[in-house]
């Protein structure tokens, strides 16, 4: 059976609500996989049954044909509005687009939130690493909600084993796996931000192996008659999120970007040379705020793997999937760090066709780019 279990939901003894609607999300995807018929016991949202039978399915399939139509045997019915004062929650991994998101909220430009929410949806592997990762963002959570004023909601799940074939593949159900936990807890949650990955320019409908390049047409269809979900920050670029929060002191002191191996990660949090903390870090540099996160990266071995840094990522940038490397290149050029003659959008067309290709610009824009 699924398992959806709440460390703070337990501690304050809340009761879930006896509708609840993730089984019913949860399994849409394994069941669009086979085309096996998904029959649920209990009523569920009207509103959500009707997008799951039509628009959900329908762009579903346009990411991945290989999904199979499959029939829904639901009763629809009205779900019991939750009584008293329900907050505003929004994920929290400590990244760049969640530091932004609780950024964009303190600024009005977004809702007040109240939860932060930390999953355990498959991510992190299932592994005892990824168990042990899993702790210590729980704590974290706990930690920094405790500090900054917000209520701390970290869920556990078993929600991985039902996501065993390659169309269950993590990036291609992102979404489904994020909000189904939410679901569970529509007396607690009113609103939930889900904090966006893609910029506007990398928004579409058509075949992908990133479900959130969906996100903003994704997220209605799966909000419900008591719970509204919605993207955050999507009009942003990582550039401009990362300026967003370059000054924040909890961004500075709590920033976690890094997507080393697990046991990495639980031995020195930020490893500071992964693509993603290189991609991170390189940004920072060229905003001019790198040593303001010395307390979460180890400056000296981003500056040791700099030019290895700049290889990868260039040669990243250069497949063609998605602007958020390119962007990086794109600022250093308006920082006059790379020559204008480096025609970007040539390489990313030409990119790729050949990792050769890809290997030897990346190691030209490495000697391009001169250290601070």
């Amino acid at each position: 059976p699924l398992d959806l279990q709440a460390y703070t939901f337990l501690k304050h003894r809340h009761r879930a609500p006896k509708q609840s609607l993730s089984p019913y999300l949860a399994l849409l995807m394994p069941a669009i996989d086979t085309g096996a018929t998904l029959q649920m016991a209990e009523p569920v949202s009207a509103l959500l049954r009707a997008r799951a039978l039509g628009d959900l399915q329908s762009l579903l399939r346009v990411q991945n044909p290989s999904l199979q139509p499959v029939t829904i045997e639901a009763e629809a019915g009205p779900l019991p509005m939750p009584r008293g004062t329900r907050g505003v929650g929004c994920g929290f991994s400590a990244g760049v687009d969640s530091m932004s998101t609780l950024a964009l909220s303190q600024q009005g430009r977004l809702l007040p939130i109240s939860h932060l929410v930390t999953l355990n949806v498959g991510a992190m592997g299932d592994d005892a690493e990824a168990r042990a990762l899993f702790e210590k963002y729980r704590a974290r959570v706990e930690s920094f909600a405790a500090s900054e004023g917000y209520t701390a909601l970290p869920i556990d799940s078993n929600l991985a084993l039902f996501y065993q074939s390659d169309a269950n593949e993590f990036s291609k159900t992102v979404t489904l796996r994020n909000l189904v936990p939410i679901l569970a807890f529509q007396h607690l949650i009113s609103v939930y931000y889900l904090s966006s990955t893609h910029p506007m320019e990398d928004i579409f409908i058509g075949r992908t192996e990133r479900m959130s390049r969906a996100d903003p047409m994704l997220l209605p269809m799966l909000s419900t008659e008591v719970q509204f979900q919605a993207d955050s920050g999507t009009y942003l670029t990582r550039v401009e999120k990362t300026r967003l929060i370059q000054d924040v002191p909890y961004a500075q002191a709590h920033l976690d970007v890094c997507v080393a191996p697990p046991e990495r990660r639980l031995a020195v949090g930020n490893c500071s040379h992964c693509w993603k903390c290189g991609r991170t870090l390189l940004t920072l540099e060229l905003l001019g705020t790198l040593h303001q996160f010395a307390g979460v990266f180890d400056l000296a071995t981003f500056k040791e793997k700099r030019p290895e840094i700049i290889r990868e990522l260039a040669m990243r940038a250069m497949e063609g999937d998605g602007s958020i490397d390119l962007e990086v290149f794109r600022l250093a050029q308006a920082h006059g760090k790379l020559p204008r003659w480096l025609n970007l959008r040539l390489l990313t067309g030409l990119g790729p066709r050949s990792w050769s290709f890809r290997h030897h610009v990346g190691k030209l824009i490495a000697r391009l780019w001169p250290a601070p």
